[in-house]
């Protein structure tokens, strides 16, 4: 009997599955670090915990990773995975996913420090937004689905307002 899967090509079954699908990385970090932020958050808000900021109140730390942290997470995992479905066009794995995904933690770890890396947490996070736009906007644009490019400039927006803050 011969069992057919969904791998991806050139990936034996025995493969590291996590970077093989955009949704694997992203949901798993994004929920893990919704726990840690919000104990985290809960650490200052409820037993005024000192966060090392300069130039940004602990709510704007606050906004800023839940929607940039986060909420970006999730539409990396989402929105890379279902290009592929829409397209038919492999999007990042392996390697690839693994760097941008190596972007988007960096970034989430530096900001918990605090203020101290914030221009190299800010390297990073854009870093990431600007290679997420590149590898949301390359399936679409490779088979013409121009309609699809809305989804691309809200991302690209995304970004440089997350470079303006």
């Amino acid at each position: 009997m011969d069992i057919k899967t969904n791998s991806t090509p050139g990936n034996s079954p025995n493969s590291f599955a996590l970077f093989q699908l955009s949704f694997r990385p992203f949901f798993l970090s994004a929920g893990l670090f919704a726990v840690l932020s919000i104990s985290y958050w809960m650490l200052i808000y409820l037993f005024n915990y000192e966060l090392s900021l300069s130039g940004m109140s602990t709510s704007q730390w606050h906004a800023h990773e839940m929607v940039y942290g986060y909420g970006m997470a999730v539409l990396a995992g989402f929105l890379l995975t279902a290009a592929k479905n829409w397209t038919g066009v492999q999007t990042l794995h392996g390697k690839l996913l693994m760097l941008l995904f190596a972007s988007w933690a960096l970034a989430r770890g530096l900001l918990f420090s605090g203020s101290a890396y914030l221009p190299l947490a800010a390297f990073f996070d854009l870093l990431f937004g600007l290679g997420m736009t590149i590898a949301l906007a390359h399936p679409i644009v490779k088979v013409k689905q121009w309609k699809q490019l809305a989804l691309v400039i809200k991302i690209a927006l995304l970004v440089v307002f997350n470079g303006l803050l």
